[in-house]
């Protein structure tokens, strides 16, 4: 998210650390959707012309797109990246076959330990949601790619989760559920840090659960807590949650209990600033 930001908004990374370290154990049985999106991120490179040497993957956790990068380049040197040490030695665990050229490095996407020009390809599948400042994740990602360098990423978008943050409302007036970047802000934080041909596009998805708990249950499993200053400190009270509950209920179809997951995929691709024509950020929703 970029600043000036609401400060009960405002993303606490040692949580998200922590979130992430508890769910090392748990992630791949429950991340259905974060797999599907990973392999989705990766079919896009069939259709660019680009053979990179050099390979940043952004936010790997235990290793999704990791793997279908080390098939797609075999000769590459990738560099696996993430915030969770947890889900790096998971990663790690693995370090054989495909991952026997794999470096893992525990670090926020933030603050990107490494030279300028560093690498080819820069790629990130559904980790700058819990990124605080979005022009200054893409000027660090700039900073580091090298010139006719690559940027692909995916990320969640404000419809994410609705359904949730919109029973939690009505319930109380705490911060309950991450709030997440509009696209059309990313694409604009895109061209501010000099990325040419921007190229937004968006998929809304809707899972259905059997209940509002078998919901919360996954969440849990993957790490995604509330990591927000203004959540509720403590436990919720049993009033609180039944209420939400029953909020939620009302939505209920023959399906089950419906949640939104907006999937937003963005690539641009590293030039000079000097020499940028004039770049426009196009949307098409499927």
């Amino acid at each position: 998210m970029n600043n000036p930001i609401d400060p009960t908004l405002q993303i606490d990374k040692s949580l998200v650390r922590k979130s992430f370290d508890k769910a090392a154990n748990t992630y791949n049985d429950a991340a259905i959707l974060q797999l599907d999106t990973a392999k989705q991120l990766l079919s896009r490179l069939d259709y660019i012309n680009i053979q990179p040497k050099t390979i940043l993957d952004i936010g790997c956790g235990t290793g999704f797109v990791t793997q279908g990068l080390k098939k797609q380049y075999p000769k590459a040197k990738i560099i696996s990246l993430d915030l969770s040490l947890a889900m790096l030695k998971k990663l790690s665990s693995l370090n054989d076959g495909w991952f026997k050229k794999s470096k893992t490095i525990c670090a926020d996407a933030e603050n990107l330990p490494f030279k300028n020009e560093q690498f080819d390809l820069v790629i990130s599948s559904l980790t700058f949601q819990w990124c605080q400042n979005t022009q200054g994740l893409f000027s660090g990602i700039q900073r580091c790619l090298k010139k006719e360098g690559l940027l692909l990423f995916s990320s969640f978008g404000t419809d994410t989760l609705k359904e949730l943050s919109a029973a939690w409302s009505q319930a109380d007036q705490k911060v309950h559920v991450n709030q997440f970047e509009d696209m059309h802000n990313i694409g604009d934080a895109l061209i501010n840090m000099g990325f040419h041909l921007p190229v937004m596009d968006a998929e809304r998805i809707v899972h259905y659960y059997d209940s509002v708990t078998d919901l919360m249950k996954e969440l849990k499993a993957i790490g995604a807590h509330n990591v927000n200053a203004g959540r509720k400190k403590g436990l919720t009270g049993r009033q609180g949650v039944d209420a939400m509950k029953a909020n939620y209920e009302a939505l209920r179809t023959e399906h089950g209990i419906p949640t939104t997951y907006e999937v937003i995929y963005g690539i641009g691709w590293k030039k000079e600033i000097s020499i940028l024509p004039e770049a426009q950020v196009i949307q098409f929703d499927r």
